[in-house]
Protein backbone atom coordinates (compact mmCIF):
# COMPACT_ATOMS: atom_id res chain seq x y z
CA UNK A 1 0.00 0.00 0.00
CA UNK A 2 1.45 3.32 -1.27
CA UNK A 3 0.48 6.90 0.24
CA UNK A 4 0.70 9.30 2.67
CA UNK A 5 0.30 8.91 6.54
CA UNK A 6 0.02 11.96 8.97
CA UNK A 7 0.14 10.89 12.42
CA UNK A 8 -0.95 13.50 15.18
CA UNK A 9 0.24 14.07 18.62
CA UNK A 10 0.36 17.55 20.41
CA UNK A 11 3.57 18.39 21.90
CA UNK A 12 4.05 17.67 25.41
CA UNK A 13 6.75 17.27 28.29
CA UNK A 14 7.80 14.24 29.78
CA UNK A 15 8.88 10.56 28.08
CA UNK A 16 5.20 9.76 27.67
CA UNK A 17 5.20 8.85 23.77
CA UNK A 18 3.15 6.63 21.12
CA UNK A 19 4.04 4.35 18.89
CA UNK A 20 3.14 4.40 15.68
CA UNK A 21 3.81 0.53 14.75
CA UNK A 22 4.87 -1.65 17.35
CA UNK A 23 5.25 -5.28 16.49
CA UNK A 24 6.15 -6.62 20.27
CA UNK A 25 6.29 -9.93 20.84
CA UNK A 26 5.89 -10.96 16.88
CA UNK A 27 7.85 -14.08 15.06
CA UNK A 28 8.09 -14.36 11.23
CA UNK A 29 6.81 -11.00 9.85
CA UNK A 30 7.49 -9.14 6.94
CA UNK A 31 6.29 -5.58 6.65
CA UNK A 32 6.45 -4.68 2.78
CA UNK A 33 5.91 -0.70 2.61
CA UNK A 34 7.03 0.57 -0.66
CA UNK A 35 6.07 3.74 -0.91
CA UNK A 36 4.66 5.06 2.05
CA UNK A 37 5.71 7.61 4.41
CA UNK A 38 4.68 8.14 7.34
CA UNK A 39 4.88 12.06 8.57
CA UNK A 40 4.54 12.70 11.93
CA UNK A 41 3.28 15.37 13.83
CA UNK A 42 4.63 15.83 17.72
CA UNK A 43 6.81 12.96 19.71
CA UNK A 44 6.45 9.74 18.28
CA UNK A 45 8.60 6.51 18.00
CA UNK A 46 8.13 5.43 14.40
CA UNK A 47 8.53 1.35 14.51
CA UNK A 48 8.78 -0.61 17.48
CA UNK A 49 10.45 -4.10 17.42
CA UNK A 50 10.80 -5.90 20.91
CA UNK A 51 11.34 -9.50 21.89
CA UNK A 52 10.52 -10.42 18.34
CA UNK A 53 12.55 -12.80 15.88
CA UNK A 54 12.89 -13.10 12.52
CA UNK A 55 10.91 -9.78 11.23
CA UNK A 56 11.73 -7.95 7.99
CA UNK A 57 10.80 -4.45 7.25
CA UNK A 58 11.05 -3.02 3.47
CA UNK A 59 10.30 0.00 2.09
CA UNK A 60 9.17 2.55 4.77
CA UNK A 61 9.54 5.68 4.70
CA UNK A 62 9.59 8.22 7.91
CA UNK A 63 9.27 11.94 8.36
CA UNK A 64 8.51 14.34 11.40
CA UNK A 65 6.97 17.84 10.69
CA UNK A 66 8.19 20.45 13.44
CA UNK A 67 11.93 18.96 12.98
CA UNK A 68 14.23 18.61 16.45
CA UNK A 69 16.48 21.84 15.22
CA UNK A 70 15.58 25.57 13.60
CA UNK A 71 17.37 26.68 11.22
CA UNK A 72 18.51 30.59 11.12
CA UNK A 73 21.20 32.74 9.07
CA UNK A 74 23.63 34.89 10.60
CA UNK A 75 23.22 38.48 10.02
CA UNK A 76 25.83 39.86 12.00
CA UNK A 77 29.00 39.45 14.58
CA UNK A 78 29.94 42.23 16.90
CA UNK A 79 31.39 42.05 20.43
CA UNK A 80 29.07 40.32 22.58
CA UNK A 81 28.84 37.11 19.76
CA UNK A 82 26.31 37.25 16.50
CA UNK A 83 22.94 38.16 15.86
CA UNK A 84 20.65 35.72 13.08
CA UNK A 85 17.34 35.43 12.24
CA UNK A 86 14.98 32.37 11.93
CA UNK A 87 14.01 31.25 8.44
CA UNK A 88 11.51 29.18 8.97
CA UNK A 89 8.11 29.76 10.08
CA UNK A 90 8.32 27.64 13.40
CA UNK A 91 7.11 29.55 16.76
CA UNK A 92 10.31 29.91 18.96
CA UNK A 93 9.90 31.08 22.41
CA UNK A 94 12.27 32.42 25.38
CA UNK A 95 12.29 29.21 26.88
CA UNK A 96 13.05 26.92 23.80
CA UNK A 97 15.91 25.02 24.96
CA UNK A 98 19.01 24.95 22.51
CA UNK A 99 21.25 22.30 23.03
CA UNK A 100 23.75 22.33 20.22
CA UNK A 101 24.83 25.08 17.15
CA UNK A 102 26.00 23.96 13.36
CA UNK A 103 27.02 26.34 10.84
CA UNK A 104 27.01 25.29 6.94
CA UNK A 105 29.89 27.03 5.08
CA UNK A 106 31.73 26.31 2.10
CA UNK A 107 29.40 23.23 1.09
CA UNK A 108 29.88 21.40 4.62
CA UNK A 109 28.76 21.92 7.89
CA UNK A 110 30.56 22.40 11.36
CA UNK A 111 30.42 22.26 14.52
CA UNK A 112 31.23 25.78 16.22
CA UNK A 113 31.34 26.45 19.90
CA UNK A 114 28.18 26.08 22.13
CA UNK A 115 27.01 30.15 22.65
CA UNK A 116 27.18 30.49 26.61
CA UNK A 117 23.50 31.74 25.83
CA UNK A 118 20.77 32.53 23.31
CA UNK A 119 18.16 34.89 23.87
CA UNK A 120 15.04 35.67 21.61
CA UNK A 121 14.98 38.89 21.10
CA UNK A 122 11.89 41.62 20.66
CA UNK A 123 12.33 41.32 17.39
CA UNK A 124 12.21 37.74 16.61
CA UNK A 125 15.97 37.51 15.79
CA UNK A 126 18.58 35.76 18.26
CA UNK A 127 21.46 36.92 20.10
CA UNK A 128 24.27 34.03 20.14
CA UNK A 129 25.96 35.31 23.71
CA UNK A 130 30.06 34.51 23.68
CA UNK A 131 29.78 33.37 19.88
CA UNK A 132 33.66 33.51 19.36
CA UNK A 133 34.25 32.14 15.83
CA UNK A 134 34.08 34.82 13.27
CA UNK A 135 33.80 35.11 9.73
CA UNK A 136 30.36 33.41 9.47
CA UNK A 137 28.23 36.30 8.60
CA UNK A 138 25.69 35.03 5.21
CA UNK A 139 26.36 31.23 6.80
CA UNK A 140 22.97 28.90 7.33
CA UNK A 141 22.80 27.94 11.00
CA UNK A 142 21.17 24.68 12.83
CA UNK A 143 20.40 25.50 16.25
CA UNK A 144 19.30 21.69 18.16
CA UNK A 145 16.68 21.37 20.40
CA UNK A 146 16.47 17.97 21.26
CA UNK A 147 19.41 15.66 21.67
CA UNK A 148 17.88 11.87 22.50
CA UNK A 149 13.67 11.59 22.83
CA UNK A 150 12.39 8.70 20.59
CA UNK A 151 13.73 6.69 17.51
CA UNK A 152 12.61 6.55 14.41
CA UNK A 153 12.92 2.28 14.70
CA UNK A 154 13.46 0.44 17.87
CA UNK A 155 14.88 -2.69 18.08
CA UNK A 156 15.20 -4.03 21.52
CA UNK A 157 15.89 -7.61 22.75
CA UNK A 158 15.39 -9.62 19.37
CA UNK A 159 16.89 -11.70 16.89
CA UNK A 160 16.90 -11.69 12.95
CA UNK A 161 15.86 -8.52 12.53
CA UNK A 162 16.10 -7.22 8.74
CA UNK A 163 15.70 -3.86 7.33
CA UNK A 164 15.43 -2.99 3.82
CA UNK A 165 15.35 0.16 1.39
CA UNK A 166 13.61 1.99 4.61
CA UNK A 167 14.19 5.83 4.67
CA UNK A 168 14.25 7.92 7.73
CA UNK A 169 14.36 12.15 7.35
CA UNK A 170 14.58 13.27 10.62
CA UNK A 171 13.48 12.03 14.11
CA UNK A 172 13.53 14.10 17.56
CA UNK A 173 16.32 11.07 18.32
CA UNK A 174 18.12 8.00 16.51
CA UNK A 175 17.16 7.46 13.61
CA UNK A 176 17.59 3.12 14.53
CA UNK A 177 18.46 2.63 17.89
CA UNK A 178 19.08 -1.39 19.10
CA UNK A 179 19.65 -2.72 22.34
CA UNK A 180 20.10 -6.46 23.62
CA UNK A 181 19.20 -7.57 20.27
CA UNK A 182 20.70 -10.41 17.97
CA UNK A 183 21.72 -10.89 14.08
CA UNK A 184 20.55 -7.32 12.53
CA UNK A 185 20.75 -6.46 9.14
CA UNK A 186 20.44 -2.97 7.54
CA UNK A 187 20.15 -3.04 3.71
CA UNK A 188 19.84 -0.37 1.33
CA UNK A 189 18.71 2.01 4.38
CA UNK A 190 18.93 5.80 4.11
CA UNK A 191 18.97 8.58 7.11
CA UNK A 192 19.61 11.49 5.32
CA UNK A 193 17.94 14.81 5.64
CA UNK A 194 14.90 15.95 3.47
CA UNK A 195 15.33 17.81 0.51
CA UNK A 196 16.50 21.76 1.25
CA UNK A 197 17.52 21.02 4.73
CA UNK A 198 21.28 19.82 4.97
CA UNK A 199 21.25 17.98 8.38
CA UNK A 200 18.54 15.07 9.94
CA UNK A 201 18.32 13.44 13.33
CA UNK A 202 20.22 15.20 16.71
CA UNK A 203 21.71 12.24 17.45
CA UNK A 204 23.38 9.49 15.75
CA UNK A 205 21.72 7.92 12.91
CA UNK A 206 22.16 4.46 13.92
CA UNK A 207 23.07 3.22 17.53
CA UNK A 208 23.41 -0.35 19.07
CA UNK A 209 24.37 -1.30 22.24
CA UNK A 210 24.61 -4.40 24.13
CA UNK A 211 24.35 -6.19 21.28
CA UNK A 212 25.35 -10.29 19.84
CA UNK A 213 26.15 -11.97 16.47
CA UNK A 214 26.48 -9.90 13.45
CA UNK A 215 25.27 -6.41 12.98
CA UNK A 216 25.54 -5.88 9.14
CA UNK A 217 25.24 -2.49 7.04
CA UNK A 218 25.23 -2.79 2.96
CA UNK A 219 24.84 0.02 0.49
CA UNK A 220 23.05 2.20 3.01
CA UNK A 221 23.19 6.24 2.63
CA UNK A 222 24.04 8.89 5.78
CA UNK A 223 24.20 12.55 5.87
CA UNK A 224 23.71 15.49 8.08
CA UNK A 225 23.51 13.90 12.05
CA UNK A 226 24.00 15.69 15.16
CA UNK A 227 26.66 12.93 16.14
CA UNK A 228 27.88 9.54 14.66
CA UNK A 229 26.22 8.07 11.62
CA UNK A 230 26.87 4.31 13.39
CA UNK A 231 27.79 3.64 17.18
CA UNK A 232 28.00 0.11 18.16
CA UNK A 233 29.64 -0.53 21.83
CA UNK A 234 28.55 -2.02 25.02
CA UNK A 235 28.46 -1.08 28.53
CA UNK A 236 30.86 -0.41 31.66
CA UNK A 237 29.57 -0.18 35.12
CA UNK A 238 30.68 1.26 37.71
CA UNK A 239 31.90 -1.44 40.08
CA UNK A 240 32.35 -1.13 44.15
CA UNK A 241 33.55 -4.40 45.82
CA UNK A 242 32.18 -4.97 49.42
CA UNK A 243 33.11 -8.55 49.93
CA UNK A 244 35.37 -11.29 48.74
CA UNK A 245 32.44 -12.42 46.21
CA UNK A 246 30.09 -9.54 46.44
CA UNK A 247 29.72 -6.09 44.79
CA UNK A 248 27.82 -3.10 43.73
CA UNK A 249 27.88 -2.40 39.91
CA UNK A 250 25.72 0.74 38.45
CA UNK A 251 25.86 1.99 34.99
CA UNK A 252 26.63 5.67 34.80
CA UNK A 253 27.47 7.78 32.19
CA UNK A 254 27.81 11.43 33.41
CA UNK A 255 24.68 12.28 34.94
CA UNK A 256 22.47 9.42 33.68
CA UNK A 257 22.20 6.23 35.23
CA UNK A 258 19.99 4.67 32.16
CA UNK A 259 21.13 3.40 28.38
CA UNK A 260 20.67 5.29 25.57
CA UNK A 261 17.24 3.78 24.80
CA UNK A 262 16.01 4.90 28.69
CA UNK A 263 15.58 1.82 29.90
CA UNK A 264 17.79 0.21 32.82
CA UNK A 265 21.26 -1.21 31.80
CA UNK A 266 21.51 -4.05 34.31
CA UNK A 267 23.27 -7.90 34.30
CA UNK A 268 21.33 -11.06 34.64
CA UNK A 269 22.05 -14.40 36.41
CA UNK A 270 24.39 -16.57 34.67
CA UNK A 271 26.04 -13.84 32.14
CA UNK A 272 30.04 -13.40 31.86
CA UNK A 273 31.50 -10.86 33.44
CA UNK A 274 34.59 -9.15 32.93
CA UNK A 275 36.03 -6.89 35.61
CA UNK A 276 38.73 -3.98 34.53
CA UNK A 277 40.60 -0.82 35.94
CA UNK A 278 38.65 2.12 34.52
CA UNK A 279 42.39 4.05 35.02
CA UNK A 280 43.48 2.19 31.74
CA UNK A 281 41.38 -0.67 31.10
CA UNK A 282 43.20 -3.67 32.52
CA UNK A 283 41.36 -6.90 33.13
CA UNK A 284 41.23 -8.68 36.50
CA UNK A 285 39.02 -11.25 36.04
CA UNK A 286 36.23 -12.83 34.76
CA UNK A 287 33.22 -14.27 36.75
CA UNK A 288 29.42 -15.52 36.28
CA UNK A 289 27.00 -13.95 37.95
CA UNK A 290 25.71 -16.08 40.36
CA UNK A 291 22.86 -14.03 42.06
CA UNK A 292 21.74 -10.59 41.56
CA UNK A 293 19.33 -7.92 43.44
CA UNK A 294 18.19 -4.61 42.64
CA UNK A 295 19.00 -1.60 44.18
CA UNK A 296 18.13 2.57 44.42
CA UNK A 297 19.47 4.23 41.32
CA UNK A 298 19.48 1.42 38.96
CA UNK A 299 22.73 -0.61 41.00
CA UNK A 300 22.66 -4.17 41.44
CA UNK A 301 24.26 -6.37 44.26
CA UNK A 302 26.05 -8.78 42.44
CA UNK A 303 27.09 -12.11 44.14
CA UNK A 304 29.94 -13.74 41.96
CA UNK A 305 31.08 -17.44 41.51
CA UNK A 306 34.76 -16.28 42.52
CA UNK A 307 36.78 -14.10 44.47
CA UNK A 308 37.52 -10.63 43.96
CA UNK A 309 40.59 -8.93 43.66
CA UNK A 310 41.46 -6.42 46.39
CA UNK A 311 42.54 -3.22 44.52
CA UNK A 312 42.31 0.82 45.32
CA UNK A 313 41.43 1.38 41.81
CA UNK A 314 38.32 2.23 40.30
CA UNK A 315 36.55 -0.75 38.59
CA UNK A 316 34.08 -1.63 36.42
CA UNK A 317 32.28 -5.07 35.26
CA UNK A 318 31.00 -5.36 31.30
CA UNK A 319 29.03 -8.51 30.15
CA UNK A 320 31.57 -10.49 28.03
CA UNK A 321 28.64 -11.31 25.24
CA UNK A 322 26.96 -8.14 24.80
CA UNK A 323 30.30 -6.93 23.40
CA UNK A 324 30.92 -9.85 20.97
CA UNK A 325 29.36 -8.06 18.05
CA UNK A 326 31.37 -8.79 15.09
CA UNK A 327 30.62 -5.31 12.83
CA UNK A 328 30.37 -5.35 8.87
CA UNK A 329 30.21 -2.30 6.64
CA UNK A 330 30.11 -2.51 3.06
CA UNK A 331 29.37 -0.12 0.07
CA UNK A 332 27.94 2.75 2.03
CA UNK A 333 28.12 6.54 1.62
CA UNK A 334 28.64 8.89 4.62
CA UNK A 335 29.06 12.33 4.33
CA UNK A 336 28.67 15.45 6.97
CA UNK A 337 28.13 14.20 10.82
CA UNK A 338 28.97 16.13 13.81
CA UNK A 339 31.20 13.99 15.07
CA UNK A 340 32.35 10.31 13.61
CA UNK A 341 30.84 8.42 10.54
CA UNK A 342 31.75 4.99 12.48
CA UNK A 343 32.11 4.43 16.21
CA UNK A 344 33.20 1.01 17.07
CA UNK A 345 33.45 -0.79 20.12
CA UNK A 346 33.10 -4.16 19.52
CA UNK A 347 34.94 -7.79 18.98
CA UNK A 348 35.08 -7.75 15.37
CA UNK A 349 35.15 -5.14 13.06
CA UNK A 350 35.15 -4.71 8.71
CA UNK A 351 34.95 -1.63 6.87
CA UNK A 352 34.96 -1.95 3.05
CA UNK A 353 34.29 -0.23 0.20
CA UNK A 354 32.76 3.05 1.80
CA UNK A 355 33.19 6.40 1.09
CA UNK A 356 33.56 9.23 3.73
CA UNK A 357 33.15 12.94 2.93
CA UNK A 358 32.91 16.31 5.52
CA UNK A 359 32.98 14.20 8.90
CA UNK A 360 33.43 16.56 11.26
CA UNK A 361 35.79 14.40 13.79
CA UNK A 362 37.67 11.59 12.28
CA UNK A 363 35.74 9.36 9.68
CA UNK A 364 36.71 6.07 11.27
CA UNK A 365 37.20 5.97 15.39
CA UNK A 366 37.71 2.41 16.96
CA UNK A 367 37.99 3.31 21.19
CA UNK A 368 37.02 2.01 24.14
CA UNK A 369 36.10 4.55 26.29
CA UNK A 370 35.97 4.21 30.08
CA UNK A 371 34.95 8.08 30.54
CA UNK A 372 31.65 7.17 28.27
CA UNK A 373 31.83 4.04 30.20
CA UNK A 374 31.78 2.21 26.49
CA UNK A 375 33.05 -1.38 25.97
CA UNK A 376 35.04 -2.67 24.84
CA UNK A 377 38.48 -3.30 22.91
CA UNK A 378 38.38 -4.99 19.55
CA UNK A 379 40.26 -8.36 18.49
CA UNK A 380 40.41 -8.19 14.82
CA UNK A 381 40.17 -4.78 12.56
CA UNK A 382 40.25 -4.63 8.53
CA UNK A 383 39.79 -1.42 7.18
CA UNK A 384 40.06 -2.02 3.13
CA UNK A 385 39.60 -0.04 -0.19
CA UNK A 386 37.64 2.97 1.15
CA UNK A 387 37.74 6.72 -0.18
CA UNK A 388 38.27 9.58 2.55
CA UNK A 389 37.10 13.10 1.08
CA UNK A 390 37.86 16.10 2.54
CA UNK A 391 37.50 14.46 6.64
CA UNK A 392 37.78 15.67 9.66
CA UNK A 393 36.80 19.29 9.26
CA UNK A 394 36.73 20.55 13.38
CA UNK A 395 39.45 22.78 13.30
CA UNK A 396 41.53 23.72 14.91
CA UNK A 397 40.42 21.22 17.60
CA UNK A 398 40.70 18.04 16.52
CA UNK A 399 42.02 15.20 17.98
CA UNK A 400 45.36 14.24 17.15
CA UNK A 401 45.29 16.41 13.81
CA UNK A 402 43.81 13.08 12.34
CA UNK A 403 40.90 13.38 9.59
CA UNK A 404 40.34 9.71 8.58
CA UNK A 405 41.12 6.64 11.14
CA UNK A 406 41.92 7.05 14.37
CA UNK A 407 42.60 3.93 16.90
CA UNK A 408 43.57 3.86 20.32
CA UNK A 409 42.00 2.63 23.81
CA UNK A 410 40.72 5.94 25.81
CA UNK A 411 41.56 5.40 29.41
CA UNK A 412 43.51 8.16 31.14
CA UNK A 413 46.77 5.98 32.39
CA UNK A 414 49.44 3.30 31.15
CA UNK A 415 50.54 0.62 29.97
CA UNK A 416 46.55 0.02 28.80
CA UNK A 417 44.65 -2.84 27.43
CA UNK A 418 45.37 -3.21 23.71
CA UNK A 419 43.40 -4.00 20.59
CA UNK A 420 44.29 -7.08 18.81
CA UNK A 421 44.97 -7.18 14.58
CA UNK A 422 44.71 -4.26 12.65
CA UNK A 423 45.17 -4.30 9.24
CA UNK A 424 44.99 -0.77 7.07
CA UNK A 425 45.25 -1.53 3.25
CA UNK A 426 44.16 -0.04 -0.18
CA UNK A 427 42.31 2.92 1.21
CA UNK A 428 42.63 6.36 -0.53
CA UNK A 429 42.56 9.67 1.52
CA UNK A 430 41.64 12.83 0.18
CA UNK A 431 42.61 14.95 3.36
CA UNK A 432 43.04 18.91 3.82
CA UNK A 433 43.97 21.29 6.34
CA UNK A 434 44.75 18.12 8.78
CA UNK A 435 47.91 16.92 9.40
CA UNK A 436 47.24 13.22 9.48
CA UNK A 437 45.13 10.41 7.80
CA UNK A 438 45.90 7.63 10.55
CA UNK A 439 46.62 7.73 13.96
CA UNK A 440 47.62 4.39 16.04
CA UNK A 441 48.16 3.22 18.82
CA UNK A 442 47.24 0.75 21.70
CA UNK A 443 47.21 -2.35 19.13
CA UNK A 444 49.19 -5.83 19.41
CA UNK A 445 49.96 -5.95 15.57
CA UNK A 446 49.74 -3.40 12.87
CA UNK A 447 49.69 -3.85 9.23
CA UNK A 448 49.38 -0.73 6.49
CA UNK A 449 49.59 -1.49 3.00
CA UNK A 450 48.69 -0.29 -0.16
CA UNK A 451 47.30 2.68 0.87
CA UNK A 452 47.24 6.29 -1.31
CA UNK A 453 47.53 9.79 0.36
CA UNK A 454 47.30 13.33 -0.65
CA UNK A 455 50.15 15.05 -2.25
CA UNK A 456 52.32 16.85 0.46
CA UNK A 457 50.55 15.49 3.76
CA UNK A 458 51.94 14.21 6.75
CA UNK A 459 50.33 10.84 6.41
CA UNK A 460 50.49 8.37 9.43
CA UNK A 461 50.83 8.75 12.73
CA UNK A 462 52.14 5.99 14.95
CA UNK A 463 52.84 5.69 18.91
CA UNK A 464 54.90 2.83 18.53
CA UNK A 465 55.65 2.61 22.17
CA UNK A 466 52.21 1.29 22.26
CA UNK A 467 52.28 -0.89 19.29
CA UNK A 468 53.24 -4.38 19.15
CA UNK A 469 54.12 -5.20 15.94
CA UNK A 470 54.28 -2.67 12.60
CA UNK A 471 54.34 -3.95 9.23
CA UNK A 472 54.12 -0.19 6.96
CA UNK A 473 54.72 -0.33 3.18
CA UNK A 474 54.66 3.97 3.83
CA UNK A 475 56.59 6.29 5.86
CA UNK A 476 55.49 7.15 9.32
CA UNK A 477 55.90 9.72 12.14
CA UNK A 478 56.35 7.93 15.13
CA UNK A 479 56.28 9.99 18.38
CA UNK A 480 55.47 9.65 21.67
CA UNK A 481 51.86 10.70 22.73
CA UNK A 482 51.55 11.62 26.55
CA UNK A 483 48.07 10.91 26.75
Amino acid sequence: MAGEFSVIQLWKLGNSCETALNLTGCRNVRIIAKGVLFRFHGLWEGLRIENCENISVEGLEFNIDRKPFSVARILEENDEGAIADIQDSRLLAGNTPFKRAMVWKDGKYTEIDVPSSIELKDDGKLLLRGLQRKGLVGCQLYLWHFYVYRPGIAIYDSSDVNIHSVRIYSFCGYGINGEGSRNISLDGVWVVPEPGLRVSTPVDATHFASCQGRITYRNCHFAGHGDDAINVHGYFHQTKIISSRECIAQYRAGLRDFAHSGRKAVFNVGEHLILTRKDNLEILGEYTLVKSQDMPENAQLLELDGPLPVSDSELLLNAKERCSVELEISGCTFSDHNARSILAKCRRVKIMNNIFRHSVMAAIYIAPESFYAEASVTEEILIKGNIFLDCGTRLPALPYDTACILVQVDAPSLPRQRHGRLCIEYNLFEHTGTKHAVMVRDVENLKLSCNRFSPGQESILLDSRRIGMIDCDCAYIDKTINN
